[in-house]
């Protein structure tokens, strides 16, 4: 959890990241942050596993719709990894 003032009250941040290399990258960013609470999987309506499609590791493209990125310059979607929640 990262504890920063905002007037009087203290802010609780969590942050979500299912891609494996992406979650390593925030980690290494992050870690001087001491009281940031990083969360290794994504965030839904409820329980469940998913696909999660990028076109490379770490891939700021990365969605859980396989789709078309050739507008992007990049390879279609290969599936990355699959998280459960």
């Amino acid at each position: 959890m990262l504890m920063a003032n905002h007037g009087e009250k203290k802010l609780f941040i969590h942050a979500f990241e299912p891609g494996k290399t992406s979650f390593e990258a925030l980690q290494k960013n992050t870690s001087h942050l001491r009281d940031l609470k990083l969360n290794h999987f994504g965030l839904g309506a409820a329980p469940a596993e998913m696909t999660l499609y990028s076109s490379e590791p770490g891939s700021a493209l990365a969605s859980l719709t396989k789709r078309r990125l050739d507008h992007f310059k990049r390879k279609s979607n290969d599936p990355g990894i699959t998280q459960t929640e």
